[in-house]
């Protein structure tokens, strides 16, 4: 009863006010108090902190001067007793360990302004409970060894169970097989996993009334290592888990927390925190695969036998919602999203590495006293959340001041052993912390100077109720004559007024002092106050300027913020790099060579530090330092301020040699007067930045139209119509106008920009995919007008080459770029995996790798990843490298490929052999048949090494004289003006492949065939249909292919053919399956069987392209005694070749390139660059490299080797 409740919560109210006041009593009245935790022994948690002794700090707090308070458990979460009125400072010596039910108060404490000192490793990430024995305990520490369910779950009838999956060709198989125990199991599998396959049971009276905890045994064979084991509730909320699978059965038992939500269900309100599994309301079972877990494209067997449920004997101990005190774990939407009051100090990601050397940091010199500490250290990087922003876009709520930095050997940079975290917003507003995070070292020991040096004036500074912040000038860039403003934010958040000095000093880069201005200030109580400082440009001034505000009392430094501005400077602008668009390049001052770069801005325009030229400048510097040329930042204009960042951050660039990809964002629309708009955005653009030579510009960053934007009813004259049969007109014009929509837009932009700088490079960075759902890009027909295409990838490594294959226009002229990539590198990624891409160093290193080996490889000029840093303003953990500049393991893999792939002078290689994509198909529902059909392509002829290109088939009129191969699959429904081009192009002596029909005419598509159309290219005539409509597979009819290097290959022809001039070139005993058929000086390769719609015909696509690739004379780079395993590509250059290899197996291997031997680990690639003169240029390799039998280079793992003239 609500009365009942407020009764007892007054009566414990009641009784901690009276526990909280006998223990004040015994307390002096007088002096500041300084709470310090004292939890007592904690070596039952084995390593992973460095508890300062709680005697020592006392000791030390008093003697500066101040009431030092041992406080127990019990005491932190008695609000009447620890809180801001009664503890000015609250010490953690601790480590990672803190009470689970004093989070509360915490909380409290420091949104009422309280302040905080954290020591000994990542502060609040293991909270605990204290047990009646008096010993603390965590989450995982929880006991599992009880755990033995004993009532059986029959699942093992066949009836019972249904099939799952996004095909609509085929059900999932699902069959029973003995179990482990000597009872029946069931077993999921599937030939080809396109998104999802699993079997569903349905429960009736099978399990218990009460249960929570689940064992059961599972396995999977040699390609299948994890499946889903979900559970649905009558309301529809899903809990999965994911099982790890062995090819022999092993027992796996689950108490009710392992079961995560899935978001995707009915449900309404689950999911929240404190929500779990219902076991009572559990009614069906679902177990198999998909591909968040597992590749795509494979064939998977999961078995399941043996469950029984039974009771948990601990499972209000594991349902206990602990705390999550910190930001280690948050809610997960691409950033991570923590609550308000979660406490942003530390990084999981970010460990401190290599450390030789901790010293005062450089931002606190004259602030704290300096200090050195010896040694190696190791434990957490003091970094903060300086917003509540995942992505950091603002507004700060707090500034970070760096205290100790550390060094490695040669003296760089590996984060930061401690740093204050001041709040001027947010709910912790006005509380400052400061943040020790080594846990090998106690730095606060008796003897450490820490103790000694630093603590007495970290103290004052942490008790110190004023500083600045929010520094920063009225614009980021100003012009020579104009005014620029600096300006600070003074707050005080004492009870009473301050007099104070704001001094504002101006520098040049070399640290000379041009200007200085102090401005005597004084402030109420719990106020702020911003303080300006104008400075009339003068005509000599440097094109960039460094600057800080500071509080200086008495002589001394108290505080101090700095900042930068940016002075426009056309001498500057005019020595940036040259960008130009050269052939299938993109070139440097003349130098055509594979660049790589990163995203650094998506337009944090909210954020003080996020859009500080001094971030960018120290960026764009570390970038060159790292090889990289490239950087994209998202810079919508919308007000001057946002004209002058833009302006900011294009100079620096140019400053410093980068070519800046400028993204303005101008979404995709079909209504009138946005497109004037954005015609007149763009032109602003080409005009500002008219003499910029290091410029290109992506009109907006992964568009796509919907199918119910404003005017499409208009112009269809009819509702958007996209769902429905791919013969109907209706769905055809849906998706047909959206396809011209989103080329005019495209069109619109670039025309006007270049209408002011003709020269300046034009794309749209697409996503990869197609859209779909309520929204659809066709990233072909709307790149048609651009400078160069760009594809940004986010998927499995593996599919890859086919979706930014999917925008290679080289065959027209165009360059191509991947524009963005990546991944995230972070615990909490890993552990939920969202996105399967493992989210540690290896995982995160391993993708870069296979990424810019492919890239380079098949044909693109620059590679750029998402992104360069982490933000400190949110959580957003893709960069390569850490929020305060310190590199990730993978930025010296990232910086050694750019510097040894852009080693080779790129010569044009303009492609051989192109992939010819249905246009009319693609415009219905049919389109991701199509695509899927397309990447298989794309995978067998990249596995030969071929050079292709894609082409949407409308036109085939425009293919080059240096195309010899034309792969054309799924066709169907066909204009007459593309047969024509594809028959000029056979009897000019070029060889064409298709495959599934070419019968229809897109000008009728519903009409009668046209068996006229196969006589005249292919040879042959359909004698009989065996399929309804295209893209489905016949059944079948036919025996596998006997012998040859099809055997056993099984076709399935939708329709039977009679031969009239064709040859038949693999035949299923006595039927013809694939012809030939030549024509003039070509020839034309045809099957009946829609081949490329499944990835299990992968081998026969293989043994085919491979015989049409030698027929046509396109290079490849496969011999007979390459291992199926290894991929290879060539790469021409003026100053030599590239060989860049990739090991897609599991076991190592070795490339042989002439007499030269490099191995290659599992998963891994490797790359040789020889001069046309035979010398070695540059290598990568996973071991020793011979040539002959002498040593060419030794390597202890995986390296670089750049060789000398």
């Amino acid at each position: 009863h609500p009365a009942d409740n407020d009764r007892r919560n007054v009566q414990r109210s009641s009784a901690l006010q009276a526990q909280a006041d006998s223990w004040l009593a015994a307390l002096p009245a007088a002096g500041q108090r300084i709470a310090v935790l004292d939890l007592g022994p904690l070596d039952q948690f084995g390593p992973g902190r460095a508890p300062a002794a709680v005697p020592t700090l006392t000791k030390a707090l008093t003697e500066c001067g101040y009431q030092a308070v041992a406080i127990q458990a019990e005491q932190l979460a008695n609000d009447h007793y620890f809180n801001s009125e009664n503890f000015a400072l609250l010490v953690v010596p601790s480590g990672d360990i803190f009470p689970a039910n004093a989070d509360t108060a915490l909380t409290q404490y420091l949104q009422d302004g309280g302040r905080l000192l954290t020591m000994g490793g990542y502060a609040f990430d293991r909270p605990v409970t204290q047990g009646g024995d008096g010993r603390w305990h965590d989450q995982q520490s929880i006991p599992r060894d009880d755990l033995r369910p004993d009532h059986p779950v029959a699942i093992d009838e066949l009836s019972r169970w249904s099939p799952s999956t996004n095909r609509k060709d085929r059900p999932t198989q699902i069959s029973i097989i003995d179990g482990p125990d000597g009872g029946k199991g069931i077993e999921i599998a599937t030939p080809e996993l396109s998104g999802w396959d699993n079997g569903l049971f349905r429960f009736t009276d099978e399990l218990p009334a009460e249960w929570s905890a689940l064992s059961f045994w599972v396995k999977g064979d040699a390609n299948t290592d994890r499946a889903w084991f979900e559970l649905s509730e009558e309301d529809g909320a899903r809990w999965h888990c994911a099982v790890e699978l062995t090819p022999e059965w092993r027992q796996v038992v689950l108490t009710l927390e392992q079961l995560n939500y899935w978001h995707d269900n009915p449900s309404i309100g689950r999911g929240g925190e404190g929500d779990f599994i219902n076991p009572r309301a559990v009614r069906r079972l679902s177990f198999g695969v998909a591909i968040d877990i597992v590749k795509p494209g494979q064939a998977y067997r999961a078995a399941l036998a043996g469950l029984k449920a039974g009771i948990d004997p601990r499972v209000q101990e594991r349902l206990t919602v602990w705390p999550q005190i910190n930001t280690r774990r948050a809610r997960i939407r691409d950033a991570m999203w923590p609550k308000a009051t979660q406490i942003g100090a530390f990084d999981p990601s970010f460990p401190l590495r290599n450390v030789t050397r901790t010293a005062l940091a450089p931002e606190a010199a004259g602030i704290l006293p300096t200090l050195t500490l010896p040694g190696p250290v190791s434990g957490w990087s003091a970094v903060a959340m300086l917003s509540l922003n995942g992505h950091g876009f603002g507004p700060n709520h707090a500034r970070w001041l760096p205290v100790l930095e550390c060094y490695d050997d040669a003296g760089r940079s590996r984060g930061h052993a401690a740093a204050i975290i001041r709040h001027f917003g947010g709910v912790y507003s006005g509380s400052s912390w400061a943040i020790f995070g080594v846990n090998d070292r106690d730095l606060f020991s008796t003897d450490s100077p820490v103790l000694q040096t630093l603590l007495p004036p970290l103290l004052t500074q942490l008790l110190r109720r004023y500083f600045i912040h929010e520094t920063t000038t009225g614009y980021a860039c100003y012009r020579r004559g104009e005014t620029a403003e600096f300006k600070t934010t003074l707050s005080n958040y004492g009870d009473n007024e301050i007099s104070t000095v704001v001094r504002f000093t101006l520098k040049d880069e070399a640290g000379a002092v041009l200007a200085r201005w102090d401005q005597p200030t004084t402030l109420g109580p719990i106020a702020s106050h911003i303080v300006t400082q104008a400075w009339p440009v003068p005509a000599d001034a440097p094109d960039y300027l460094e600057f800080s505000a500071e509080l200086w009392e008495d002589g001394r430094c108290l505080d101090r913020e700095e900042g930068a501005v940016v002075i426009w400077t056309p001498a500057i602008i005019a020595r940036g790099p040259k960008l130009s668009k050269d052939g299938l390049m993109l070139s440097i001052d003349g130098q055509r060579r594979f660049f790589m770069g990163c995203q650094n801005y998506w337009g944090q325009h909210g954020s003080v530090t996020a859009r500080s030229p001094r971030a960018f400048n120290r960026d764009f510097k570390q970038m060159r330092e790292h090889n990289l040329r490239w950087s994209r930042c998202f810079l919508p204009i919308k007000s001057e301020s946002d004209a002058r960042i833009s302006d900011a951050i294009v100079q620096l660039a140019q400053k410093h040699g980068i070519v800046l990809y400028h993204t303005p964002n101008l979404s995709n629309t079909v209504e009138e007067g946005t497109l004037a708009a954005q015609r007149r955005s763009a032109a602003e653009l080409g005009r500002r930045y008219r003499d910029v030579p290091g410029l290109a510009m992506d009109i907006c960053n992964e568009p796509s139209m919907k199918f119910a934007a404003p005017g499409f009813e208009q112009a269809l004259g009819y509702a958007p119509k996209p769902d429905g049969a791919w013969s109907d007109p209706q769905v055809y014009g849906t998706w047909r106008l959206v396809s011209d929509a989103q080329r005019r837009w495209a069109q619109n932009s670039r025309d006007a920009v270049k209408a002011e700088k003709p020269e300046l490079p034009v794309s749209v960075g697409w996503s990869q995919g197609w859209a779909g759902g309520s929204a659809s890009k066709d990233v072909q027909l709307a790149s048609l007008d651009l400078d160069f295409t760009d594809r940004h990838y986010y998927g499995p490594p593996s599919a890859f080459p086919g979706h930014v294959k999917d925008v290679d226009l080289r065959v027209l002229g165009k360059p191509l770029i991947v524009g963005e990539c990546g991944a995230k590198n972070h615990p909490t990624f890993k552990e939920q995996d969202p996105w399967r891409n493992g989210d540690d160093d290896e995982s995160y290193s391993r993708r870069f790798l296979y990424l810019v080996h492919h890239a380079f490889g098949f044909g693109a000029t620059a590679l750029l990843s998402w992104h360069w840093r982490d933000p400190m303003e949110g959580i957003f953990p893709c960069g390569i490298i850490h929020q305060s500049g310190t590199p990730r393991p993978t930025a010296a893999l990232y910086s050694d490929m750019a510097r040894v792939f852009g080693m080779l002078e790129l010569a044009d290689n303009p492609p051989d052999v192109v992939l010819l994509l249905p246009e009319h198909l693609r415009h219905t529902p049919k389109r991701s048949t199509l695509t899927e059909a397309a990447h298989h392509v794309t995978d067998a002829l990249l596995w030969h090494g071929a050079n292709m290109s894609t082409l949407t088939d409308s036109l085939a009129s425009e293919l080059p004289a240096s195309v010899k191969l034309v792969i054309y699959p799924l066709p169907y429904v066909v204009s007459d003006q593309t047969l024509q081009a594809l028959t000029a192009f056979v009897r000019r002596g070029g060889v064409l492949w298709l495959s599934g029909d070419i019968s229809q005419d897109n000008a009728n598509p519903t009409g009668e065939p046209i068996p006229a159309r196969l006589q005249a290219l292919c040879g042959v005539r359909p004698t009989a249909q065996l399929t309804s409509e295209p893209l489905v597979v016949a059944p079948d009819t036919l025996p596998p292919i006997a012998d040859g290097p099809l055997a056993g290959q099984q076709f399935r022809p939708g329709m039977t053919l009679e031969l009239t001039t064709a040859q038949a070139w693999f035949s299923a005993g006595d039927t013809p399956v694939v012809v030939q058929h030549r024509l003039g000086a070509g020839m034309v390769a045809f099957t009946a069987d829609p081949l490329e719609m499944s990835s299990r015909n992968q081998r026969a696509m293989r043994v085919i392209y491979g015989e049409l690739l030698k027929q046509a004379g396109a290079r490849t780079t496969r011999s007979p005694d390459t291992p199926d395993d290894l991929t290879i590509f060539r790469v021409p250059g003026r100053n030599g070749n590239a060989w860049v290899f990739w090991n897609n197996g599991k076991a190592n291997l070795k490339a042989v390139h002439d007499d030269i031997t490099l191995p290659i680990a599992a998963g891994y690639g490797a790359c040789l660059i020889i001069g046309h003169d035979g010398r070695v240029i540059a290598l990568e390799a996973h071991g020793d490299v011979y040539r002959g039998d002498k040593l060419l280079a030794k390597l202890q793992g995986h390296d670089f080797v750049v060789f000398d003239k």
